[in-house]
């Protein structure tokens, strides 16, 4: 958890900075579309007959109790000329435990997102994939547990590097022996960022935070951090893809 807050703060003080300089004309985490990175916490719950769905991360009326786990995502992500509209190709590993049990946990799966970013700083999606679940080789499952899910979120931050406060319900019931049947209800925060352009600027010397933009024979770009030496219509191009 302090690795998150962490996280967290530093993409706070990114905010702030990006501010202070106005007339810089692009920043390199400006729009959503490319490729990303996810990083957080989750909080497992378990909805059964007697714990709702929108109840079980929070507390727990039935028989079994998960811990605190963490998470772990790849997106890649595409949105319109306005970044306002987009869609995310996903995938994700999250790892758990059953408190009665002390019995680990870990689910991987993939999915789409459609998502609505009508401002810079805060956007909504919704989707849904396939996920599978793996438990102790000891316990005795009376299925695979695997199957659809669906999820939606609140995304706070830059377009390119956000906080994601996310719910998830898998749509498939796992049964273990000697426990009730239940479906996994999920609440989780990621913090997301561009895995190329954050390692990019952080090769790339630092020359201040002012905005500097030389012209040369090879069209030289440097801004925050973030150098790119090529042409102008390649320059452009992952300008706009961030690959």
């Amino acid at each position: 958890m302090r690795s998150i807050i962490l996280l967290c703060i530093l993409l706070c003080q990114s905010i702030i900075n990006a501010d202070d300089t106005k007339n810089t004309q692009e920043n390199p985490f400006s729009d959503g579309t490319g490729f990303f990175i996810s990083l957080g916490a989750l909080k497992n719950g378990a909805a059964t007959a007697s714990n709702p769905w929108y109840q079980a991360p929070w507390q727990s009326n039935s028989d079994i109790t998960f811990d605190t786990g963490l998470n772990f995502g790849a997106r890649l992500a595409f949105f319109n000329a306005k970044n306002t509209l987009g869609l995310e190709l996903k995938g994700f590993i999250s790892s758990s435990s059953i408190k009665q049990a002390d019995l680990d946990m870990l689910n991987y799966g993939g999915g789409l997102d459609g998502v609505w970013q009508p401002f810079k700083y805060l956007g909504i999606y919704a989707g849904g994939g396939y996920e599978q679940s793996r438990y102790a080789d000891s316990l005795d499952l009376h299925t695979t547990p695997q199957g659809g899910y669906v999820n939606a979120g609140i995304r706070i931050g830059y377009q390119g590097l956000y906080l994601d406060l996310y719910y998830k319900y898998s749509l498939y019931q796992t049964h273990i022996t000697g426990l009730p049947s239940f479906s996994q209800s999920v609440a989780g925060l990621n913090v997301v960022f561009p895995l190329v352009e954050v390692i990019s600027g952080l090769l790339t010397p630092s020359r201040g935070r002012g905005y500097y933009r030389g012209y040369g024979s090879k069209g030289y770009d440097y801004q925050r951090g973030y150098f790119d030496g090529r042409s102008d219509a390649t320059r452009n191009f992952h300008r706009n893809f961030h690959f």
